[in-house]
């Protein structure tokens, strides 16, 4: 799913849509959801940067974007993760930032403060 920053009011979905697919592309990859999470931006420089990211920081710019989402995840991707029905994409995301490992990533591989992450 292609996520066109440009568009206002699409962005949570665009990106919503992005996360479910790679939750359903990860098992026939056999890798986890962060390496297979693909995301378009129509700005160049916005490409670029995504572009050069490691899967993690691609993971967590994600699942910081949809933090604060409200919207219920749909019921056959909580069953795919393993989450109680009608939790909000804002509770998915702690669930999927466990697996994440951020903290230990941020702090040794980049030497980033996780605050201004999360």
């Amino acid at each position: 799913m292609e996520f066109n920053a440009s568009r206002v009011g699409c962005t949570l979905e665009h990106l919503q849509q992005s996360l479910i697919e790679a939750l359903k592309l990860m098992w026939d990859a056999k890798l986890p959801w962060w390496h297979v999470v693909e995301v378009s931006f129509v700005d160049a420089a916005k490409q670029e940067w995504w572009d050069r990211a490691g899967a993690a920081e691609r993971g967590i710019w994600v699942l910081c974007q949809l933090k604060d989402c409200m919207d219920i995840v749909p019921g056959y991707v909580c069953r795919l993760v393993g989450i109680p029905l009608g939790f909000t994409f804002a509770k998915m995301t702690v669930k999927l930032r466990v697996g994440l490992d951020v903290a230990e990533y941020y702090s040794t591989e980049l030497g980033l403060d996780l605050g201004q992450y999360i």
